[in-house]
């Protein structure tokens, strides 16, 4: 921030090229009009005051993970600014050096879980259509519905998810995977579990677990289950005389 491009001509055009010393160690951004090509050398034409200010607006961003944690590594900088009219001069001064931290785990994400969905006792529901899961850090997830009471009824069109124990159904996989995998669950309710006409609530607890962060749950999504008269009724035809 503290680099300044001068040149005895005020309106000269001046190439201004930032180099680093290993491309591999990190990028520039906030370029203000500089180019990178090829990877890591970055290149800016104009008057000295607008080098001036398109360079110290120049933010590094180093590579993570590069070497062990507590270590440090230093990139170094080579600027070179060319009037086309002198041989171009340079400056290696700029160093950075970089220490390597632990990264924070991010956790797992559910979202788009419904609660109060209905359904009659003879009829099914998928009550995780809209559900997502969600992970920065880890191409691997397992993710665990369960239910309230096992005997409520049954998750069915698994699509991956393996029961065990009753009740309780897991899948691992990336998260695209899950997500498509539990928005395919089907939930078929136990038929006559409470008199005709009455409701019985059934909750799902969804887990999910990256194993580096503890697990996240979510217990929002719930299905109400309306018991109905399946008595068969016959009408027989009515003869008015």
């Amino acid at each position: 921030t503290g680099v300044t491009i001068a040149d005895l001509d005020k309106n000269a055009t001046l190439i201004v090229i930032v180099s680093l010393d290993d491309p591999a160690k990190g990028v520039l951004t906030n370029l203000g009009g500089f180019v990178e090509s090829p990877a890591g050398t970055y290149t800016f034409m104009g008057s000295p005051a607008a080098s001036t200010t398109a360079i110290q607006g120049l933010i590094f961003y180093p590579t993570a993970g590069r070497v062990p944690v507590g270590q440090t590594e230093t990139t170094t900088f080579t600027i070179s600014v060319d009037d086309s009219f002198a041989a171009p001069v340079t400056d290696d001064t700029t160093t950075v050096i970089v220490t390597a931290v632990e990264e924070p785990n991010i956790p797992p994400s559910i979202s788009g879980t419904v609660a109060g969905q209905t359904v009659d006792d003879n009829g099914t529901i998928d009550p995780f259509s809209t559900v997502t899961i969600s992970d920065q850090d880890t191409a691997a997830i397992t993710v665990t519905v369960s239910l309230d009471d096992s005997a409520k009824g049954d998750l069915i069109n698994l699509d991956g998810f393996v029961e065990g124990p009753l009740g309780s159904y897991t899948f691992t996989g990336s998260p695209a995977e899950a997500t498509t995998a539990i928005r395919s669950l089907t939930f078929d309710p136990t038929e006559d579990r409470v008199p005709v006409g009455q409701t019985e609530t059934t909750t799902f607890t969804i887990s999910a677990d990256d194993d580096i962060a503890d697990p996240v749950t979510d217990d929002t999504t719930t299905v109400i289950v309306t018991v109905v008269d399946k008595t068969k009724k016959i009408f027989l035809p009515l003869i008015l005389r």
